[in-house]
């Protein structure tokens, strides 16, 4: 035998003896991708701004998560607030009507009701009309009173009878309303969808709480939806 084939055959035999062996085929074999838990979507939604800190809360969010807020009226009508609520516009979150002046709506008549959604309805469309965005008929209840509240004294105000008045208010203007199911980072493992509640305010409250379920890792913040 020439040398050259002897030598051609023990390098293929060498070949085969190692690339063929289990040890390398353990070496080479492509690690496995980690598997990735879905995070669990909720619709955090932020009242009674804007204020000052509302800045802070667009950065805590980033791009990546979208939020809601119900704003009210009489703050917008300063340009400093003005100008917060037309940037959270523009990185994509939503601005919804959470009242001209915040009052207990069971206290007040169902004209001036009418008043208070149209007041900050007007403020809002000026907001989508110079960020080019489709104005959303989002209510929220400041204090969640909704025509029969029970407060804190464990007294209810208001009426039935109101209620169903309010109700049908809002069924006329447009608009969808919203309660919560739960509020701040006080609940923990919240199912999907569920409607979080928190604040707008100087403490600092609404970046804790928007830090707190962006830190955790488990969840995405999403506007709330638009139902007919």
């Amino acid at each position: 035998m020439l040398r050259r084939e002897f030598l051609k055959g023990m390098g293929t035999g060498i070949c085969t003896l190692v690339l063929g062996s289990p040890a390398f085929a353990a070496e080479t074999e492509e690690p496995k991708p980690k598997e990735t838990v879905p995070k669990i979507p909720i619709y955090l939604t932020i009242d009674d701004g804007p204020t000052q800190d509302m800045d802070n809360i667009l950065k805590i969010l980033g791009t990546e998560h979208k939020v809601t807020f119900f704003l009210v009226g009489k703050l917008l009508e300063n340009p400093w607030q003005y100008a917060r609520a037309r940037t959270a516009l523009e990185l994509g979150h939503q601005l919804a009507n959470h009242s001209y002046s915040h009052p207990f709506f069971s206290n007040i008549p169902l004209a001036k009701s009418r008043e208070q959604i149209l007041k900050t309805e007007e403020i809002l469309q000026r907001l989508y009309q110079e960020t080019n965005r489709p104005f959303v008929k989002l209510f929220r209840f400041p204090y969640g009173d909704n025509g029969y509240f029970g407060s804190k004294d464990g007294k209810y105000h208001g009426s039935y009878q109101q209620r169903k008045e309010l109700a049908g208010l809002l069924t006329e203007l447009g608009y969808t309303s919203y309660l919560w199911d739960a509020v701040d980072g006080s609940h923990r493992n919240l199912k999907p969808n569920s409607v979080v509640l928190t604040h707008d305010r100087i403490s600092g409250l609404g970046t804790y709480v928007a830090d707190y379920f962006i830190r955790s890792g488990k969840y995405e913040l999403k506007a709330l939806p638009i139902t007919d």
